[in-house]
């Protein structure tokens, strides 16, 4: 990666906040046979996945607490996100055993973040009550948890497929009740003032964004003395600092951010307010 003072800067940072969390016990609190269970369900996952995908995780390393950022295709303004901490290998449905310093804590995470920071960048506002994997398909209760998981995965997919070839397996389009091509209609028409971005690989410029969201948000609490854990696209938290994360979100966020006449700034607004409010449909909390 070249060196630059944007480098040095994120260096700087990333030292600090490792530093920083090094003081602090961040821990699973779980038994020896739920252990076993973890690792079980770790090899499990890895299996499914192509050997070129991703190196399997056969065991939780403990020792791994230190964060580094990865960018891609040699530019720093792709990409970004942090990994290589013990915690990302857990099993979500495992996550809820995570202490920081021997107390509880909670995840959040914020619904269909990719979308919205595209429709954003777009300069398009949207509704931020709207559930952007829904289709309006139609179905029994189970069905429609069914589709709105193989949807996230197939638009999440074609956000970064630079090259249009994503598919569902068969199995996924049988669950779906559609074929590939009714699927990539309904996405484009539900979605049609982006749909020319689906298919470019414009997830990685997409990742570099949040990746930035996760690293202002990181460091305020760390100059606060408080942890807080990125997982990708979610955070975890001590519980007792649940309310201080929505209310700072866009502030904190987008302190720096123009506010331009074509309706980001103002959607913006509207999702802090969103935000405040109780039952939020944007930020799904995991109490632990």
């Amino acid at each position: 990666m070249p060196q630059s003072d944007f480098t040095a800067k994120e260096q700087r940072a990333l030292l600090s906040f490792n530093q920083f969390i090094s003081h602090h016990c961040i821990a699973l609190d779980v038994s020896n046979k739920q252990i076993k269970t973890i690792i079980k369900t770790i090899n499990e996952k890895a299996r499914t996945k192509p050997f070129w995908f991703e190196e399997p995780q056969h065991a939780l390393n403990y020792s791994l607490t230190h964060l580094r950022r990865i960018f891609a295709r040699g530019k720093l303004n792709l990409g970004g996100r942090f990994y290589g901490v013990w915690w990302q290998s857990l099993p979500s449905k495992f996550r809820p055993h995570i202490t920081i310093d021997g107390k509880k804590t909670v995840e959040l995470d914020y619904s269909t973040m990719s979308l919205r920071l595209l429709y954003a960048r777009e300069g398009i506002e949207i509704d931020a009550k709207r559930d952007l994997y829904d289709l309006g398909l139609s179905g029994t209760s189970k069905y429609l948890k069914d589709a709105r998981d193989l949807i996230k995965k197939y638009i999440n997919a074609i956000l970064n497929d630079d090259e249009g070839r994503y598919r569902l397996s068969k199995q996924e389009l049988t669950t779906l009740k559609l074929s590939h091509y009714q699927l990539q209609s309904l996405v484009n028409t539900y979605h049609k003032p982006i749909s020319h971005l689906f298919g470019t690989g414009i997830g990685i410029e997409l990742m570099f964004l949040d990746s930035i969201l996760a690293q202002r948000l990181m460091t305020w609490f760390q100059h606060q003395g408080i942890v807080l854990l990125p997982i990708h696209d979610s955070f975890i938290i001590n519980s007792g600092y649940i309310i201080l994360v929505l209310t700072i979100f866009v502030d904190l966020v987008f302190p720096d951010c123009p506010k331009p006449q074509n309706g980001v700034w103002q959607y913006l607004q509207h999702l802090r307010q969103l935000l405040l409010q109780r039952n939020s449909p944007f930020v799904n909390i995991h109490f632990h």
